[in-house]
Parts: C-alpha cells; structure tokens; sequence
C-alpha cells in the first residue's frame, strides 16, 4: 500500500513575542535577602508583565535559550494573531533549596463560543551570580517546573474525524483514515543526527524511495521553501504518513528511536467509485471541521502535546452528501478507462447544475485533475460562443445564408478549413454543423472587442465563481481587438482556455435557455457568483440548440448519432506541441456533458467515447 503523504503542519503556532501580557500579582517575602537577587527577581518578572520576552531573557544566565523556551510557548499558545495574558504569581515563604515558586496563570484567546479558556503551572526560579550580576538561574523549568529539555506549552485545534463524504445515494465515497505521521525535527536532519538513517532503515523496509538522502533533502525543501516565504521555519518534518497496518510492524522501534515524533492525524481517503472531483473536498471539511472543533492545550515536546492540561470536546459536523452520481460516474470512468489517450468527462444535469460525474483515466490523473482545473484551447467547441455572440449582436441571422471557403484571410491571419473542405454558400446552421472556421473568422470582424469575452461569460467560461467542495477552472476569454487574435479566439485557438468542467457548464447552460446554470457539487449549496452576467438572449439559445442538433444529425457529431435527441458541438484543438486535442460537448435530455480526448488527433475519438457514455449512464 502506498504511503500518504503531506506536508508537515504545526496547528495554532505563530510565533508573536509581543503577544505575551500579563498582569502581575506580587506578594510575600522573598526568600533571598536584599542582595542575593531579589530584585533581580522582580525585574524578570516585570519584563514578562511588560511583554519584553528580550528584556526578560538578559535578565537571565543563558539569554538565548531563555528568549528561544518563552517565545516558544507564546507562540504555541497563540491562535489568529490573538496571544495569552500571563498573569504570575510570586510565591512567598522560603524554600530549603533557595528556589522560589512563580504561580502561572495563562489565559489563552477565548474559545470559538467567547467562552474563557485557561492554564495554569508553576515555574520556579533559583538566583545564581554572573560575574558580577545576579541572573535567574535559567533552566526550562522557570516557566514550568514539569518542563524537560526543549519542551513548550502548546494550543491545539482538536477536529471530529467521524463524518463522511457520501454520494448522491447515500453510500460512502470518502472517509477519514487515522494515519500516523512519522516525523523528524528540523534541527535534527543534519549529518550528525543518525535519525534519518534509523528512520530510513525502518520505513524503507515498505517504501525503498524513502531514504536518509530523499529524507534530508525533503526537510531542506520544506526549510528554504519557508523561509522563501517568509514563514517560520517549520519545527518538524513529515517524513511520510503512514496507515496503521503500515506503521503497526515498525512502531515501537520508531518509537524508540531518539528524534522521532510519531504524530497521530487524519487524512480523507476514497472508499467508493475514484473521482478527482474528490481531490479538493478534505479542505473545505477541515475548515467546517474547525468552525466547531474543540481544542486542547498542554505540555508538548517536538510540536505534540505530551501531558494535556485542558481541553474541550469538538462537535460533529455529521455526512456531507455530494452530487455526485454512481451511475453516472461509473458510466463515466468506463468510457474513459478503455482509451489510449489521456481522456476526461464531466457531466452536469442542466436543470439542477449537479456535478454527477468527473472522471479520468490513468494518463490524464498523471497530469493532475485536469477535467476540473486543465487550461486547454477549447478548438471549435467555442463556436457555440462566436456564433451565440454573432446572433445576439446582429452580425448574422438565424437563418441567413454565409460563405464557407476553404480558406479565408480576415483582419490579417489567414484560417482554412479542416484539409480546406469548402461548401460554398450555405445556411449558418450547416456551417455551424460542418464547423466551418473560415465562417466564423468572418463572423468575428462584425464583433466589438469584449463580444467573445462576454458571451463566453454568459455560458459560464470565465464567470468568476465558487462552488462549495469543489476547486474547478472554468476557462479564459480575453478581450480581443480587431485582428489575428480576435481571429484565433472565435474558433477556440490563441490564448482562449476552457477546462472539460468549463465546457460541460457551456453545453449546460445552453441546455437552459442561456441562463447560467449554477454548479453544485455539496448537496444543496450552489455556486455563488460575485458578478452574474445577464443571460443570453432565449432567442439566441434556442437557435444554438437547433444548430447543435444539425451537427449530430447531418455534421461533425453523427457518430453519436444514435443517441435520442442528443445536441453537442465537436472541436480540434491545435496545441503547438504534439497532435492535437479531440473534443465532444453537448448534452441529452437533462444530461450536460463534455468529453476530452488529449492528443487524439481529431474529434471523432471523443463523438465515439461520448456515444459511449451516454448508452450507459442512465440519464
């Protein structure tokens, strides 16, 4: 099984000195007399009251430790910016061995209800002579007498792991496994700490890419990465996350092993049908997760809390249902699955907008989850933009009759057909069907700059949006002048991009009269849209949709012509590198779809894998 893997996290550590108040309560007597350190005593104390942890620190005899062990706690104590109030309290009476207890009130930021939250500890001081000068004798223990070598005091978010990520159904798609995070300090990676080998030794008994090497090198990415950053320097590194059957054979000599943490976590794991739109849910259910998570605050050495001190319970934020579709997805994971090419589909119900399918197969999961975040040129299945913004600005007729040369020079570029086919005089919606550029370079001359840019807006490619649970591109229209750009741009190709999300949104919200359909991937929270564009003109859309009927009764799509009713729009899309894309967008019945095909060379490997699909999704 293979490891998971994550980036180290320290959770409510931000380091802030000056976070420390306190309101000090001085009383008793002092156990040292007037010239043994007893006012020395009370200016470290002060220096803590005044928020000075440097002032603090030189007031001891190791000043760099004692600055490093207080701002260490204060930070470990800190959470949004909002650090602890100290309040100390001075013991009085004298003690055999000369120390003096410190009473330690921390009063942490309050609870996510307002509600006070509260540790407390004892600290002792002893005086001790630098050269001429008393100095607190300085040790961990002054801040807390429990404290070891490197230990803090540290304020933990605690989360409840026991909802789940189901489907449209109701069966699980996605639950949280515990893992065990086996991690090394940072100050403990270099070549005279053995742990990196000890560590490799063990894990790299399952995993032989884990090495002492591979380990080292990790943990200086993670440093320099931070520091680039401008962010603390990260306290541990995550060497790997490992499932309880992986870590159970080798857990207790890990955990023997000096300058190894064992870090007990939480990831999001697929238990149902694999889709990459689930590869950005575990965010939005952690921040859920925190909007009632509990907390617990304690003693911690090396960033994990060792002795709690105080705590409360987080609250569970029960299943989350999502959109997505078993059929339909495994409909769609079967048609992709059987190409040879890197292949995606997305599938949106256009009355709803649920997301009920996002698939890939192997080869295009390698590239990443690109039917939701791929920037790719979208060909000729932008046509349905050119010619919607065509219609709606007068520049051509439902109806008219225009040119489809084989090749055509307009506003300085010049644009041939697919091996230069001509038809001559035909009506718009034929051109439309046989995917005449030449036509559509024509068209785009009548258009202003923004028409492209807007009308791709109106169909959902480009609209600034958020859906809840879901991290998805829609697509790129820039605004395009008259000339060779606005040319490239009204038949897909330029600096237009679209994802397979972005076009199965366009064919969606064709299918709803021009009205933008709204995505929604967590049952019952539909995307928000800071800006909604006005809707297409019905008129338009339902000329488009006939147009979309031709190309699979009589145009580029009749390898789908089997499927009932089914519109869509076809595209081949130059990429400048390697044969081209093939694309299929359309939709039948309530059923959105978009199906991409990389490097396919042509759009009819996409028409058959759509075919495909929709024989089998029960739509």
């Amino acid at each position: 099984m293979a490891p998971v893997t994550r980036p180290s996290r320290r959770p409510w550590t931000r380091l802030s000195a000056a976070a420390l108040a306190a309101t000090l309560a001085l009383g008793g007597c002092s156990v040292f007399s007037p010239d043994n350190g007893s006012s020395e005593l009370d200016s470290f104390i002060e220096a803590l009251n005044n928020e000075d942890a440097g002032a603090a620190a030189v007031l001891t005899s190791n000043p760099e430790a004692a600055r490093a062990s207080i701002e260490k706690s204060i930070s470990g104590l800190t959470t949004d910016e909002q650090g602890p109030d100290l309040e100390i309290d001075r013991g009085d009476g004298d003690l055999p061995d000369g120390t003096v207890s410190l009473g330690m009130t921390w009063n942490l930021a309050p609870d996510r209800d307002g509600n006070p939250r509260t540790i407390t500890g004892t600290g002792a001081a002893e005086m001790t002579k630098v050269g001429e000068e008393w100095k607190v004798e300085w040790s961990p223990a002054v801040l807390d007498d429990r404290f070891g070598e490197g230990d803090s005091l540290l304020l933990k978010n605690e989360l409840d792991y026991s909802g789940r990520v189901l489907a449209a159904d109701g069966s699980p798609s996605m639950e949280w496994l515990p893992v065990t995070n086996v991690q090394i300090p940072t100050s403990a990676i270099g070549p005279e700490s053995q742990a990196p080998e000890q560590v490799a030794a063990l894990v790299g008994q399952q995993f032989p890419e884990i090495t002492a090497q591979s380990i080292r090198d990790g943990a200086q990415r993670a440093i320099d990465g931070a520091a680039e950053s401008g962010e603390e320097e990260p306290e541990n590194y995550t060497v790997v996350s490992l499932r309880e059957e992986d870590i159970a054979p080798i857990r207790e000599q890990l955990a023997g092993t000096e300058n190894v943490i064992l870090d007990e976590d939480h990831r999001l794991i697929s238990v149902g049908l694999p889709s990459p739109a689930m590869s950005s849910v575990e965010e939005p259910l952690r921040e859920r997760m925190g909007e009632r998570g509990g907390w617990s605050a304690g003693i911690a050495s090396s960033g994990v809390i060792r002795e709690e001190l105080a705590s409360a319970a987080p609250e569970p934020i029960g299943d989350i249902t999502t959109t997505l579709d078993p059929a339909i997805q495994s409909a769609a994971q079967s048609a992709v699955s059987g190409s040879g090419f890197a292949s995606s589909i997305v599938a949106i119900r256009s009355s709803t907008g649920e997301v009920v399918a996002v698939a890939q197969n192997d080869s295009a999961s390698s590239l990443g989850p690109v039917a939701l975040q791929g920037h790719f040129p979208p060909g000729s299945t932008f046509k349905v933009v050119t010619t919607s913004a065509a219609l709606g600005a007068g520049v051509v007729g439902a109806n008219d009759t225009v040119s489809c040369p084989g090749v055509a020079s307009v506003d300085g570029r010049t644009i041939p057909n697919e091996d230069e086919f001509a038809l001559g005089q035909v009506s718009m919606g034929t051109a439309f069907a046989r995917s005449c550029n030449t036509t559509q370079a024509m068209l785009s001359s009548g258009l202003t700059d923004t028409a492209l840019r807007d009308t791709a807006a109106q169909l959902g490619i480009g609209t600034e949006m958020t859906i809840p649970g879901l991290d998805a591109y829609t697509g790129e229209v820039p605004v395009a002048e008259q000339g060779p750009a606005r040319v490239e741009a009204s038949i897909g190709q330029g600096t237009v991009t679209a994802s397979p999300f972005g076009l199965a949104l366009m064919s969606a919200s064709v299918a709803a009269g021009g009205n933008l359909v709204l995505p929604t991937f967590f049952q019952g929270e539909p995307a928000t849209v800071p800006n909604p564009p006005a809707p297409l003109d019905p008129a338009v859309a339902s000329t488009i949709q006939d147009y979309m009927r031709q190309v699979v009764t009589s145009g580029t799509g009749t390898g789908a012509g089997g499927i009932p009713d089914l519109r869509g729009k076809t595209g081949t899309a130059e990429t400048g590198m390697g044969d081209p894309h093939g694309w299929f967008t359309g939709y039948a019945g309530d059923l959105a779809f978009a199906v991409l095909m990389q490097e396919a060379d042509s759009s009819k490997p996409a028409v058959s894998m759509a075919a495909n699909f929709l024989s089998q999704a029960p739509y």
